[in-house]
């Protein structure tokens, strides 16, 4: 039988930072950043990405051709964010 160890077990801290607390839908193409750093940029503020608009969601970023999310999120009253909305959330990009 093996025993359980804290050592196998990891905490995610608390997030902190100016996007603590909300969470992000991202859609259509963004000219300045990948999506991939754009995740990055988003949690590193404390924020969660998710994939799907759902009733969690507080903000969704409209990059080029946004597709249904944008609709979906329109329906449910969200916050909206162009790419440059976005990137004024995430202050200057880090060093």
């Amino acid at each position: 039988m093996q025993e359980c160890s804290d050592a196998n077990h990891h905490k995610t801290p608390s997030p902190t930072g100016p996007l603590a607390g909300k969470t992000f839908v991202l859609t259509g193409a963004l000219s300045s950043l990948s999506r991939a750093e754009a995740h990055q940029r988003i949690e590193a503020a404390g924020g969660t990405v998710r994939n799907c608009v759902s009733r969690k969601t507080t903000h969704l970023v409209a990059g080029f051709n946004p597709g249904s999310k944008l609709d979906k999120a329109r329906s449910l009253g969200l916050a909206i964010l162009d790419e440059d909305g976005l990137l004024k959330c995430l202050g200057p990009r880090p060093i």
